[in-house]
């Protein structure tokens, strides 16, 4: 099992464990980072871990052009059914994987298609079309997130909810990362809009390798609760592990220049110095 990132513990440091409270405390400093995570992409099958195809094979290629076909025609679904077919024709081919992207990408499947970016940086860690799709889909799933419903009609449980975040954050903090998720998840199910409960739920996510969720509960958090500057953190701490190191360094500069309470000195220290490392790659 992987060890919780600089982020998650540095993170779960600053967040109000003891009361609940939906701000951070400034008082607590940060650990002392780690050298930059790599970037994480998902893992492919032995058979398949080898050097990308230039052209696809045959069948592949009749499977791409009747996708190519279907996407131009704005018939999506016939589009992914296509670059499936050219998946399993060529499983080393990165261009039918970002092209199954795109198509999943646009009927609003993003965490499907964040997938088959990652298993085509995979096969070809430099490939533009990937890294722009990746960026692009987690762009959408951010401008997705709203607000969840605060008002008399959502059932909240405010007690429960701190308790349960609570006992996920002592679990996060023993490594315990699966039943810490289990406590977070209720801790939300408790209280929808619990956002401290988001970033935490977030760094476990991160800690297990799990960065479309964790990306996911980052955004979340920031959409629950725009005053905090933890989630921004977060998000470039996913940014980087998944290679994206030019949208990694723009959030860590928006954290180092924020005036939120939970954005400690340190920690903008630790942000500013992460920004100025990724521009120089």
């Amino acid at each position: 099992m992987r060890k919780l990132s600089p982020l998650a513990i540095a993170l779960l440091l600053f967040s109000p464990v003891a009361q609940g409270a939906d701000e951070p405390p400034t008082s607590r400093a940060p650990p002392t980072p780690s050298p930059s995570p790599k970037p994480i992409v998902v893992p492919l099958p032995a058979e398949d871990r080898q050097a990308p195809r230039i052209w696809a094979t045959p069948a592949a290629q009749t499977a791409l052009d009747a996708g190519d076909a279907a996407f131009a025609a704005k018939d999506y679904r016939a589009a992914i059914r296509s670059y499936q077919d050219a998946v399993l024709a060529d499983r080393r081919s990165a261009e039918a994987l970002v092209k199954l992207g795109n198509a999943e990408g646009h009927l609003g499947y993003d965490t499907e298609a964040i997938e088959q970016y990652q298993r085509a940086l995979g096969l070809d860690p430099t490939s533009a079309p990937a890294l722009q799709g990746l960026a692009e889909a987690r762009t959408r799933m951010v401008a997705r997130q709203k607000p969840l419903p605060a008002g008399p009609d959502a059932p909240v449980d405010v007690e429960a909810a701190r308790r349960h975040y609570a006992a996920g954050v002592e679990l996060l903090n023993k490594r315990q990362l699966a039943p810490a998720l289990a406590e977070l998840d209720q801790s939300l199910a408790a209280r929808p809009a619990y956002a401290v409960a988001f970033v935490a739920r977030g760094s476990a996510h991160l800690a297990l390798g799990h960065t479309s969720d964790a990306w996911a509960d980052y955004a979340a958090a920031r959409a629950t609760a725009p005053g905090l500057a933890a989630p921004i953190f977060g998000l470039a701490e996913v940014a980087r592990a998944q290679g994206q190191l030019g949208q990694a360094a723009a959030l860590y500069r928006e954290f180092a220049n924020s005036t939120a309470s939970d954005a400690t000195d340190e920690l903008k220290a630790y942000a500013r110095r992460s920004a100025d490392e990724l521009s120089k790659r």
